[in-house]
């Protein structure tokens, strides 16, 4: 049966310095070789995940921004990409303001993305996370919410402390629009993200996109986090990282070593030939 085995990145495939090990990179590029299916779904964009996992190429096209965006990576050719109405762009912006939230914007502007935030609108949470994307061409402080909000919004991003960011949540929950998912940020002590997303933009749908579109059998997958749990469900196999989140774990095929002990690698080199 054609196999394709698909990891999330933070907490799962990258370890705690938001790299991969030389150990990981050398054993997948050795699997990739004898024929593994690979890819990765990432709340991530594709320039942020190439950077993360430079050292290896998957060969299956990519889930990008929690599956709002499907990509080959190979080409840069889009399969797939889900955007806001400008009539919900309104409904957001006028909630994040009400409960006095700022958001980080993602939009396609040309047919370009940008990464877009209101200057002087920044919290401790967002300036730890932009200072570790200086050198990114897509980052844009704007000085207009009009700027803000350009383009074809697709994904918004609130960065905060708990009790800033959890009423937007909730309030976020009651329309039909998006799905919100509040959790904290693994490589920070105090920051929690509310991530916003069109409905259906989730890994389930973008992991079974892929498996459709190219023919796959089954789908073996590996996570840390609750954005997770969707690709989790639609998977035929899947597995926890021993530093994952306990909700994860209770949906998951099996645990596994953490991120920091090369996890995923190490059990594919030892489980892939019984996929063959």
């Amino acid at each position: 049966m054609k196999t394709l085995f698909i990891s999330d990145l933070d907490g799962t495939l990258l370890n705690r310095q938001e790299r991969l090990s030389e150990r990981t990179v050398e054993l997948l590029n050795s699997l990739i070789q004898k024929g593994l299916h690979f890819s990765y779904a990432t709340a991530r964009s594709l320039s942020s995940a190439a950077r993360a996992t430079q050292g290896i190429m998957p060969v299956a096209p990519v889930v990008l921004y929690n599956g709002g965006t499907i990509l080959n990576p190979a080409t840069h050719e889009t399969l797939r990409f889900l955007a806001y109405t400008p009539k919900q762009v309104k409904i957001a912006a006028e909630l994040f303001q009400a409960h006095h939230v700022s958001p980080i914007v993602y939009s396609m502007v040309n047919g370009q993305d940008y990464v877009s935030w209101m200057a002087g609108t920044e919290t401790k949470g967002m300036n730890e996370y932009l200072s570790k994307r200086k050198d990114d061409p897509r980052f844009t402080v704007c000085h207009s919410w009009d700027e803000v909000y350009r383009g074809q919004p697709f994904y918004f991003t609130c960065i905060g402390e708990l009790e800033e960011i959890q009423p937007i949540e909730k309030e976020l929950h009651k329309f039909s629009y998006w799905h919100a998912l509040l959790q904290k940020e693994i490589y920070s002590e105090d920051a929690y993200w509310c991530e916003i997303m069109p409905w259906n933009a989730t890994k389930a749908n973008g992991v079974l996109f892929i498996k459709e579109k190219l023919g796959f059998d089954r789908i073996v997958c590996f996570g840390d986090g609750l954005n997770d749990i969707s690709m989790f469900q639609a998977a035929d196999e899947c597995y926890a990282m021993a530093n994952a989140e306990q909700q994860l774990k209770s949906v998951a095929t099996a645990v596994i070593n953490s991120n920091d002990e090369d996890g995923v690698a190490l059990w594919l080199a030892e489980n892939y030939t019984r996929y063959l």
